[in-house]
């Protein structure tokens, strides 16, 4: 017969935690069910999640602020802003799906590495 496959007790916790965040794929909490496993994986600031269609953001979700009041750059960003930002306009310029770091759509004045990034579909 084949190779044999063997699970470690991380492969059989991360296809358990998978498959709890497919379960919530058609309910309102499965972005924050998404983003609660990858916390896991990688740490995480801050998330939001847009859709960008008739030329304007539509917000999805986004992380809960910590003070419970409205992020006033973010509803900047929502106005007008992400005109500027590098992901809208990579995306708008080469549209693709995709993983981009910021370092992939942009550079800065001195080339160093950025860690931000962003998923396009």
């Amino acid at each position: 017969m084949g190779s044999e496959t063997r699970l470690t007790l991380q492969d059989v916790a991360w296809h358990d935690a998978v498959g709890r965040v497919i379960e919530t794929l058609d309910r309102d909490n499965f972005w924050s069910a998404l983003v609660r496993l990858l916390q896991h994986y990688v740490p995480v600031d801050n998330w939001v999640v847009l859709v960008f269609s008739g030329g304007r953001p539509r917000l999805l979700a986004e992380s809960p602020a910590t003070d419970g009041e409205a992020d006033s750059l973010f509803q900047d960003y929502l106005k007008g802003l992400y005109l500027l930002d590098p992901f809208y306009i990579h995306a708008r310029e080469h549209p693709r799906s995709g993983l981009f770091r910021l370092q992939d759509v942009a550079r800065n004045a001195s080339s160093r590495p950025i860690t931000t990034s962003a998923i396009s579909a």
